[in-house]
């Protein structure tokens, strides 16, 4: 058997000839009849692009920008329960309004983790991505300057959406820039990279809040 493969930038055609015997029976006499070919040719699309090409600089600019965000995201999803106390003892609510704001920061998680793939289908995901990394961001920060705890509760909402929106599409393009040879590393490493300063992070505040207490 034979094969002859034809690569292209969007599909892969490949092409098999074999050798074929075929057996016919004349009377008592047994005729072996050889050199018939059949061909058969089947075509299969490749599963991404960026399949056995080498890995760019600019896609590791992305992949380091993907890894920052995921440090925010976890900054902002775990920072709350240090700051629950200062809450309490600053606007006076007790812990029953606590949960409930922490409850609009998951229900917004929720809605982005539904939403996000839709919206960055119909934007694209780098638009999709950039548009969330910017929500994120200016809702903590409303977080920060509100005084009311409707609108924080609110801010949470958006904070949480644009968080867990960006995250969602955050690994569908991550998946989609990087070759499948590397991709589970790739893609460990930019998680990994931003769980571990995050945890770092995350014990200066805890040192910080027991100081303040």
């Amino acid at each position: 058997m034979c094969s002859k493969v034809k690569l292209s930038p969007i599909r892969v055609e490949i092409i098999y000839k074999e050798s074929v015997k075929v057996d016919t029976e004349l009377g008592n006499k047994s005729t072996i009849i050889q050199g018939t070919v059949k061909t058969v040719t089947s075509t299969r699309l490749v599963n991404n692009y960026f399949d056995g090409l080498p890995v760019t600089k600019k896609q590791i600019l992305l992949f380091v920008t993907i890894s920052i965000a995921f440090f925010f995201e976890q900054l902002d999803n775990q920072n709350f329960s240090f700051i629950a106390p200062a809450i309490i003892k600053t606007w006076g609510v007790t812990p029953m309004v606590i949960a409930q704001i922490s409850s609009m920061f998951f229900l917004g998680m929720t809605l982005g983790g539904i939403t996000g793939g839709l919206i960055s289908d119909f934007l694209g995901r780098r638009k999709a991505f950039l548009l969330s990394l910017l929500l994120a961001p200016c809702a903590s920060v409303m977080n920060g300057l509100t005084s009311s705890v409707g609108v924080f509760m609110l801010s949470r909402v958006v904070t949480g959406f644009g968080i867990f929106c960006m995250m969602t599409i955050a690994g569908a393009y991550m998946s989609e820039m990087t070759p499948k040879e590397s991709r589970g590393k790739i893609y460990s490493t930019v998680c990994a990279l931003g769980f571990l300063v995050q945890s770092k992070n995350l014990h200066s505040m805890n040192g910080k809040s027991e100081q303040n207490t």
